[in-house]
Order: structure tokens, then sequence, then C-alpha cells
């Protein structure tokens, strides 16, 4: 082998190794959800965890592969069917909802007088992030997206900024929870799944959960109907 092929096989391995950031992601994200497939929800706000339990709901935990630099990145949690719970508005930014555009975001529509908008969906019980530590102490920017059936929020810099890269290092692991997501279970039917992403595979986040179960739903006969303490239940707000 000529000088030459040696210095181009040195070359082309040195730009494999800048054109493939995520395959050296430094914080591993694992979500689990916490629900009881004994549990039966018929209304069109069931919890998408275990109902009656505080903190219930899911868990993100981060762990640490290796000390790095980290970029501020959307985590994105899909469901099957509306969600009908809406988180209060962020402090930081005054937002609580997306349209799905790169600049659309917004207040949350309200459906009447203390009804969802900058209070969230119900009010004083609204989705939310609890029990931040770590590497996602800072966490933030709780969304609902409008035109997807999802929830977003922003997973932190290296620096706890929530906006773009840091040159900090982070050397810490993390979790967070998120609780109040309630979906219209109508006409939905046995174990019910998430999706997750990130907007951003190269942030040196790297997510190994992309899809969970989170809920149990039996479609309701006649007698279950009568039988149903939530046979009154209905829904928040109108769509």
């Amino acid at each position: 082998m000529t000088l030459k092929s040696r210095w181009i096989g040195l070359v082309t391995i040195l730009l494999l190794f800048a054109m493939a950031p995520s395959s050296f992601a430094q914080v591993q994200i694992q979500i689990f959800p916490d629900f009881s497939s004994q549990e039966v929800q018929t209304n069109r706000n069931a919890q998408t965890a275990r109902p009656g339990t505080n903190g219930a709901g899911l868990l993100v935990s981060g762990s640490l592969l290796g000390a790095s630099p980290l970029t501020a990145t959307t985590l994105r949690i899909g469901y099957p069917g509306p969600i009908t719970s809406q988180p209060a508005i962020d402090p930081g930014d005054g937002f609580n909802c997306t349209d799905g555009t790169t600049s659309g975001t917004l207040v949350c529509p309200s459906s009447g007088a203390g009804i969802g908008g900058a209070a969230g969906i119900p009010t004083g019980d609204p989705m939310r992030i609890e029990g931040a530590t770590g590497v996602f102490a800072s966490v933030g920017r709780l969304r609902l997206n409008t035109v997807s059936s999802r929830i977003e929020m922003t997973l932190p810099n290296s620096a706890g900024g929530l906006t773009g890269g840091s040159t900090a290092t982070n050397s810490s692991s993390g979790v967070f929870r998120i609780v109040g997501v309630r979906i219209d279970a109508n006409g939905k039917s046995g174990a019910q799944t998430f999706s997750a992403s990130l907007n951003n595979s190269a942030n040196n986040y790297l997510l190994s959960t992309t899809s969970g179960t989170y809920g149990h739903y039996r479609l309701l006969t006649s007698s279950l109907w009568r039988k149903s303490p939530c046979r009154d239940c209905h829904d928040f707000h109108e769509s």
C-alpha cells in the first residue's frame, strides 16, 4: 500500500466519524410508562397512566454513556387519539401549544372562561413535567401539538439552556416524569401504544425507546355503561 493510499484511507475514516455523530450519542434515553392493565377506562378524558396514583405518568430516563457537550433537542411523544388535556403556559416563554411549524408556538385555545388557554386543562391538574433531575433539571417548553396527536418538550443543552448548543460538558444522568396526559378513549379497546422521536439525532441524545404501551381500554357494552361510575364523564372542552 502506498503512502498516498494510506492517507486517503485515514481521511475517509475521519470523514465517516465526522458525518455520524449520532453513533456516539452520550445520553441514552429510555421511556417507562406507568399503567395498570386491569384498569378499565371508558370516558373521553381517560388517563394514560395509572388512575388514582399521584405522580403516575411517563418516566423519561437519561443514562450517561460518556461526558460530552449536548445541544437542546425536542422530544416528541405521539398518541393514537386526540389528547384532551393541555399544559399550562411555560413561564419561560409564555406558550403551551404548537402547530408544528418552526415558529408556530402559541397559547392553547380556550373553549370558555377558565377552560384551557394559559391555565391548561383541566384547571388545577394540567399536563406537566415533574421531578426533573440531573441532565434534565431544566427540561421545559412542554407543548401540546394541535396538528398532530402528540406532546413535545425541549431537552436542555449541556449548560441547561433550552436553545442551541453549548461548549460545556455534561457528565450527568437524569430523569423526569410527564404526568396528566389524557386522551379521548371513546371507541378504543385493548392495549394502546405511544410513539417517541427526537427532532434531531445528532445532538448527543440517543433515543432507545421509540414506542411503548401506555394503557389498556375496554369497549363499553350497554350493561357496562349502566354500571360505569364514569358514564357521565365528558370532555373538558369542545374540539
